[in-house]
């Protein structure tokens, strides 16, 4: 249903399984009670639908056991619709937030919570790209996953601040069986005035014990190498004790050097967490390489190679690729 009224009434709709609806706004409330009239919907898309606030009672959830993905579209930003929801293990969710110059200016909070989503129970990757063509957040895992595409990742003031606010948001989720974790573009403040980025990167690798890869393209001044160095660290210990690989692409030497990594992989070994592969891949030829080769003494293999090409799955789709793949 594309631009028309919706019905008062849900009646029978109660085999219905995939539904449409776009441009048309109608109360959360009449949202929720067609989807307890159909309780075999497995495919929803609601495209500029979705009111910006709940006339639903707090404590009202609707269960959608056959549900496979949901997709929503609004602006502002707003996730209200998933705390009346229960979403089944296994649903794949996808919210995608968009901006219309200044009738809608970025917001300064994170979307609600989304205590809900208990298909996010066990988070296997984390992808995230902070760049200015896609902006986007992947969670999955073997019992689902969540899908974000919106400025309201990076805020409206400096990328220290949106970076803190996805960190914190991350916070709220299970991260501990995550293995690999993706992070593109992302840019940090070096100012040691503003610590918030510094708090919220350690808390956030903090909770990731079980963390094998981890994979930067062209990040600056990047805090993730800093913060998992022992010595930079709060509470002096080892974060990610199962870190095993980290692969670094499109790397600037006037973005972080070779020392800060070399100091990382240093002190980890020294407490008995090698790492056993580093990989790093530069466009630049002026990189030194005797420097990158240092990394020897501490790391059991490393690559250096002139290359541009991530890998797939450290790329974040934008939701038309998202469609397409799906």
């Amino acid at each position: 249903m594309t631009g028309i009224l919706m019905p008062q009434s849900w009646t029978g709709l109660g085999n219905l399984t995939i539904f449409n609806l776009s441009g048309r706004e109608i109360s959360l409330a009449r949202v929720l009670d067609f989807f307890e009239s159909a309780p075999h919907l497995h495919d929803i898309r609601l495209h500029y639908s979705v009111p910006h606030h709940s006339d639903a009672p707090l404590e009202r959830k609707v269960s959608l056991p056959n549900l496979k993905k949901l997709k929503t579209i609004a602006h502002p930003a707003n996730s209200v619709l998933l705390n009346h929801l229960s979403v089944p293990s296994g649903a794949e969710v996808v919210l995608e937030f968009t901006f219309c110059g200044a009738i809608f200016p970025i917001p300064a909070h994170i979307p609600t919570t989304l205590d809900n989503l208990h298909n996010l129970s066990h988070i296997t990757t984390i992808n995230l790209c902070f760049g200015q063509e896609q902006r986007a957040m992947q969670l999955h895992g073997p019992s689902g996953g969540l899908y974000v595409f919106g400025s309201w990742i990076c805020g409206d003031a400096c990328p220290p601040t949106g970076t803190a606010r996805l960190l914190r948001f991350l916070n709220r989720f299970d991260t501990s069986r995550c293995r690999q974790l993706g992070i593109a573009q992302c840019c940090f403040d070096p100012d040691p005035s503003i610590p918030v980025e510094k708090w919220a990167t350690y808390r956030f690798l903090l909770l990731m014990g079980d963390l094998h890869t981890l994979t930067l393209t062209e990040s600056t001044n990047d805090p993730f190498i800093l913060t998992l160095n022992p010595d930079n660290n709060a509470e002096k210990i080892v974060l990610c004790p199962n870190l095993e690989e980290i692969t670094i692409y499109v790397y600037r030497p006037d973005w972080f050097s070779i020392d800060e990594l070399l100091g990382m992989t240093e002190e980890r070994a020294s407490r008995g967490a090698k790492l056993s592969a580093i990989t790093i891949v530069s466009t630049c030829a002026l990189t030194p390489t005797m420097e990158v080769f240092r990394l020897r003494e501490h790391v059991s293999r490393v690559e250096y190679k002139f290359d541009n090409a991530p890998p797939a799955w450290d790329t974040l789709p934008t939701h038309t690729q998202f469609e397409s793949n799906s």
